[in-house]
């Protein structure tokens, strides 16, 4: 009796357009180990590949218009120490960096990061309180905001709704695009986002009784170490190349 296969899980993140579809990104499973990240088209193009390890995570480029032995490029191992360091920085509060970590198995680094993570918790993540936070208005930037909290990479993003709600906006017109909400009224409002000001922070509404609260300096940093670890600048940079991304936030095609 032949095996049933097993049907690979899977999730496509569209982009439209005046009702057109203009990208579609997929993440599938394709084995135990291993999440790809592509474009769903009839032509072959680049995508993203991960493959986790015992000790990390390794992560490469597929070129599916190369052969076999130059598919893979941009070949880089993100270790568990990679990680860990990531999600410190994430932490940090100003005045207050992260300690270093060079080896999981360093009995004494970790005991340091332990402390060092029990001290700056309570700065993080805390009960909502009344101080005054802005967040996004009704719209599609506050349903981008909110839909990017989802567990659900399976979205579809109305990107002309985006664009329209933008034009004839002066940036520095912020009563236009934010209102200003009490902290412990966010998660009731459904607003997941916020910002405050003097310190620049993010507040992100975990549930009806907890916030999580970031420097945004930190946000930006740990943001680009994301980025050089995923290759996600590389494989963006690819599909431009190839005129993937046909629009901009101007709404020029």
């Amino acid at each position: 009796m032949s095996k049933k296969s097993h049907k690979k899980p899977k999730e496509t993140l569209k982009f439209v357009y005046r009702h057109k579809i203009i990208l579609e990104l997929m993440a599938k499973e394709i084995s135990e180990n291993e999440t790809i990240v592509k474009v769903i088209s009839d032509e072959p193009y680049s995508h993203l590949s991960f493959v986790r390890k015992s000790d990390g995570v390794q992560i490469h480029i597929t070129d599916e218009l190369q052969t076999e032995w130059r598919r893979h490029k941009e070949k880089r191992k993100v270790t568990r120490e990679q990680i860990l360091r990531l999600l410190l920085v994430l932490l940090s509060q100003p005045g207050n960096p992260p300690p270093r970590i060079r080896s999981f198995e360093n009995r004494d680094e970790m005991a340091t990061i332990e402390a060092w993570v029990r001290r700056v918790s309570p700065r993080v993540f805390h009960q909502p309180g009344d101080r005054g936070v802005m967040v996004f208005r009704e719209g599609p930037f506050k349903d981008l905001t909110n839909s990017a909290f989802s567990s659900r990479f399976d979205q579809t993003i109305e990107w002309d709704e985006l664009i329209d709600s933008h034009q004839g906006v002066d940036e520095l017109d912020e009563d236009k695009i934010f209102e200003t909400v009490r902290e412990d009224e966010m998660w009731g409002r459904q607003c997941r986002l916020g910002f405050v000001r003097n310190p620049h922070r993010l507040v992100i509404s975990l549930n009806p009784t907890l916030v999580a609260e970031f420097n945004l300096g930190a946000l930006t940093k740990s943001e680009g170490m994301m980025k050089r670890m995923l290759n996600l600048n590389q494989f963006f940079e690819d599909l431009e190349e190839r005129g993937i991304l046909p629009i901009n936030i101007d709404g020029e095609m």
